[in-house]
């Protein structure tokens, strides 16, 4: 009697420790949904600077032209909140007057800007367009002390969306399948790099 017993209790320890070494959803799911989100790039040159020199004529109809063509270039940015309106600025130039038209990022697009450089003469930023987000795991793959997770992440974008050249086209709420592997650990399960 007493081995019967003893079989029966390793019998349900052995159970019970097979069954608590896989990896359940949740867990994956609190696994993967602490990785950053991925940051989608993109990259636009920016007419934010337009100069004009006058030596005749009126002072007003030359510095308008200024904020005219950056307006005209610039308006679909300045109505999504990337560029701020254009400002004109009087200058001393050698006997004339300079007169320099600047536009300036909003606060909000300045927080998404990764680099800010000039090439071939041109403003060119390289932003983040987008992030992609977990969205749920949607399959594990099991072996005795690994596992593949399988999951979702969905393209989140931001005000730069569509003005910036990426290297994937995205849509707004497209999704992606990404897997990562997880290793069972004396404390739990980790993933692995």
């Amino acid at each position: 009697m007493k081995n019967l017993y003893l079989f029966f209790l390793s019998v349900i320890l052995i159970l019970f420790y097979s069954c608590s070494s896989k990896l359940k959803t949740n867990e994956a799911t609190d696994l993967v949904s602490k990785l950053p989100n991925e940051i989608v790039e993109g990259k636009t040159r920016l007419t934010t600077r337009y100069d004009i020199v006058q030596e005749t004529g009126s002072r007003k109809s030359v510095a308008n032209k200024g904020s005219e063509y950056l307006l005209e270039q610039n308006q679909p940015l300045i109505d999504r909140g990337i560029l701020k309106e254009p400002v004109t600025i009087q200058k001393p130039w050698m006997g004339t007057y300079e007169y320099i038209t600047t536009m300036d990022l909003t606060d909000t697009a300045k927080s998404l800007v990764i680099r800010d450089e000039i090439i071939s003469g041109y403003r060119t930023i390289t932003v983040k367009c987008g992030e992609l987000k977990f969205i749920e795991v949607v399959d594990i793959f099991q072996e005795e002390k690994t596992a593949e997770i399988e999951y979702k992440v969905g393209f989140v974008p931001t005000i730069f969306y569509n003005f910036a050249n990426t290297e994937i086209s995205y849509e707004k709420g497209m999704t992606f399948t990404r897997k990562k592997t997880a290793k069972k650990y004396d404390n739990g399960w980790k993933l692995e790099n």
